[in-house]
């Protein structure tokens, strides 16, 4: 028996009453306003993932998707033509849902992206994906003043976005620190006075600590941790107490133009006396 789409048939037996409806219609889509959005956005070195929203009133549409800048058809239902291993067609059968799904995205990942139904008349949803820099963050100022003999504390803070990590980058992200292009590692070093710590939450944190720092401990400090733009800071560990000794945490110089007496060479009290008593 051909029946018309959405027709429903009620089916009764005995006091039981059962509605029957056509394979392929779901009775109860997705919340359009958590999945069927036209606008996504994602981080560097995290999973772009985008969705179409054409077969939630019939699941037995095959799905397309097309790139918009070169016009490549990346998937047909869960195949994928692209050799780029990042790419992954995702069906959602439950929920009706295609998805279209980028591995470590990239800024480049930017753009338009079209999915198209197989059934006619053609149904087409477009998708507009913007990948927003990873960026690694040391707190504080560039430039850091500290004396010889104080404690370094540095810490190093990475926006993953609002849904946080994925889980590649869980399984496989990682903080380091370097000193002037060399790698931090206090195990490899057996450095007792160097200390590391990270913690993976909806940002990414890192903490270095060195105790009882000496002028051997200044230089360029950088955060490296995975798939992030990294950031550095500059140490100087100042041996004396004169100049930039006092300073501390990166506060610029103070310079004073005002003439000092105590900078005047000990014979000018002399002189001065000397010439009173003329």
């Amino acid at each position: 028996m051909c029946l018309p789409p959405f027709t429903f048939i009620i089916l009764r037996l005995g006091s039981l009453v059962l509605l029957l409806l056509p394979l392929g219609f779901t009775y109860d889509p997705v919340d359009s306003q958590s999945y069927c959005q036209r606008n996504a956005t994602a981080q560097t070195g995290m999973s772009a993932r985008l969705f179409c929203c054409l077969a939630i009133y019939n699941s037995d549409l095959t799905i397309s998707w097309v790139r918009q800048r070169d016009l490549v058809i990346l998937s047909h239902g869960t195949t994928v033509f692209t050799s780029d291993s990042r790419v992954k067609a995702v069906h959602h059968p439950k929920l009706g849902i295609w998805e279209l799904r980028l591995g470590l995205a990239g800024e480049e990942d930017s753009g338009s992206y079209q999915c198209q139904s197989n059934a006619e008349p053609k149904q087409e949803w477009m998708v507009n994906l913007q990948v927003k820099e990873t960026r690694a963050e040391i707190a504080g100022p560039k430039e850091i003043y500290l004396k010889s003999g104080s404690q370094l504390n540095l810490m190093c803070r990475v926006n993953l976005g609002p849904d946080g990590p994925d889980q590649h980058f869980r399984e496989n992200g990682v903080l380091h620190w370097f000193q002037n292009q060399r790698l931090i590692d206090p195990v490899i070093s057996n450095h007792s006075r160097v200390h590391t710590s990270s913690t993976l939450g909806r940002q990414y944190k890192g903490w270095l600590s060195i105790e009882r720092t000496s002028p051997g401990d200044s230089g360029n400090y950088s955060c490296v941790p995975s798939y992030t733009t990294p950031d550095w800071v500059y140490v100087h560990i100042i041996k004396d107490e004169s100049g930039p000794a006092e300073l501390h945490d990166g506060n610029s110089p103070q310079t004073s133009s005002s003439f000092k007496f105590h900078n005047l060479p000990r014979f000018v009290p002399v002189l001065v006396w000397m010439l009173s008593a003329l």
